[in-house]
């Protein structure tokens, strides 16, 4: 009893200790969730303007391939104007293509605006990944991206509830509801958030050396690798699972009271769970809850009642509101400076990539085998541990710095063994300790001597 009270007030003061940007982060995200209302509902909108199935089905794809380019979009922009201006760019455009979603006529206009408004809606995720990486600590990073997750958790459980009840009485205050929350937040994130430029320093000289640098980055890429295999495994929460459920003889209730577990389970544990995680290195985070998602899919090929299901969603919920956190927070602590909303919008592009491939490729698999495809589930999270796991042979960025991860607080530098240097500096650690610069023999009257010398010992000790 004691302890879990000890608990509580550790909490309590970890999430007081966080940096203001931090809630009114998670508070702007909660009003623009609550009121994202396009989504679950364009479709019933356009087949009530009369529209075919089919339609409205490409204007859903429109809406989510806008969504996928929003990644990498909303990355280049911050870097180039800012974290604020593209959150504040970003909401005030959706306003302005949701209300204009409402009004257009003709298939063609529709989905070219249904595009236009998931490429706005989305700009701001890179963004507020800067926002956290400049204004938190390190120590504190995991925790903060836990509250501003748990911000979208709560908006988007709640908002298709109160979008319901709205398009009972008309669709247009849907979209006009939707169009005003993300005004709203344009205008409370101009006037509260901080301006400065994400990551202000060092710019690589060219962009053929910015786009190099982000996919030279072995580490990144190995984690974009797993995020894209995770996400696969969790989005059959949304594909096959009400398949499989149905597939039991369940009713549909049984799938909305599966969901509504999951989401209860992330919004009560995902503060505690941050704390916890936050104290660990985010590699072995990320591998574990790697295995824990594929392991929860793979239950339900033994799931054949509803309590049984109820289990297996437990277990890759935990996994889910474990890793999103964590990953976020690796991300930017991989990116050299003023590349943080490209590394972001590089993992944002990978959730996009996932939402395209897992319908198409988990349904198939699904046809041929459910037992298949819950196994290959597990193989997908075993693999994604083994990618994230992976040591690179070099433990710098792309610009030479050392790897953040090596200074991170419960975590442990990893030196060299005893006696191996770094690739192409044996010759200068020898210049130094032999001379004590690295121009050679010391000359007569400081002839060849290099200023700093001292610095270049400790320098090159300490990237031993």
């Amino acid at each position: 009893m004691a302890d879990s009270v000890a608990t509580r007030g550790s909490l309590r003061r970890d999430l007081v200790g966080l940096p203001r940007v931090v809630w009114v982060l998670s508070g702007g995200s909660f009003i623009n969730s609550l009121g994202n209302f396009v989504v679950p509902f364009l479709a019933l909108y356009l087949v009530h303007r009369g529209y075919s199935v089919a339609a409205a089905a490409g204007a859903v794809s429109a809406y989510a391939a806008g969504k996928i380019a929003a990644g990498p979009v909303g990355g280049l922009l911050t870097d180039r104007y800012g974290p604020r201006v593209t959150t504040v760019g970003s909401m005030a455009g959706s306003a302005a293509t949701t209300a204009a979603l409402a009004a257009v006529h003709g298939l063609g206009v529709i989905m070219v605006t249904a595009a236009l408004t998931g490429l706005a809606s989305e700009l701001y995720r890179p963004a507020v990944s800067a926002i956290l990486a400049t204004g938190v600590p390190g120590p504190q990073r995991v925790q903060a991206f836990g509250v501003y997750q748990l911000g979208v958790s709560a908006g988007t459980t709640a908002g298709p509830a109160i979008g319901g009840l709205v398009a009972e009485h008309s669709f247009l205050a849907l979209f006009a509801c939707d169009a005003a929350t993300s005004l709203l937040w344009a205008i409370l994130g101009w006037r509260i958030l901080p301006g400065t430029q994400a990551d202000r320093g060092p710019v690589l000289s060219q962009p053929r050396s910015r786009r190099s640098a982000l996919w030279g980055d072995r580490r990144l890429v190995r984690l974009l690798a797993a995020t894209v295999l995770v996400n696969l495994i969790l989005f059959q929460a949304q594909t096959t699972l009400p398949l499989w459920v149905h597939r039991q003889g369940l009713p549909t209730s049984t799938y909305g009271l599966l969901l509504a577990l999951n989401s209860g389970l992330v919004m009560a544990l995902q503060l505690p769970a941050t704390r916890l995680t936050s104290r660990w290195r985010p590699q072995p985070v990320i591998a574990a809850s790697s295995i824990v998602a594929g392991a929860g899919f793979a239950l339900l090929a033994l799931a054949h009642t509803a309590t049984l299901l109820m289990v297996a969603v437990m277990v890759w919920s935990v996994a889910e509101l474990a890793q999103w956190p964590v990953a976020a927070a690796y991300t930017t602590s991989l990116a050299p400076p003023g590349m943080t909303g490209r590394y972001a919008g590089a993992r944002s592009l990978c959730y996009g990539t996932a939402l395209l491939l897992a319908p198409l490729a988990s349904t198939a698999l699904y046809g041929l085998s459910p037992a298949a495809l819950w196994g290959a589930c597990a193989a997908a999270g075993a693999c994604a541990a083994a990618i994230i796991t992976t040591r690179p042979r070099r433990v710098t960025t792309p610009c030479g710095d050392a790897d953040p991860l090596a200074t991170r607080p419960g975590g442990r530098l990893r030196a060299r063994p005893a006696g191996q240097v770094a690739p192409g500096r044996g010759r200068r650690l020898r210049q130094v300790r032999r001379h004590g610069h690295l121009d050679g023999p010391r000359q007569p009257g400081g002839v060849g001597q290099v200023p700093g010398a001292d610095h270049a010992v400790a320098t090159i000790m300490a990237r031993r």
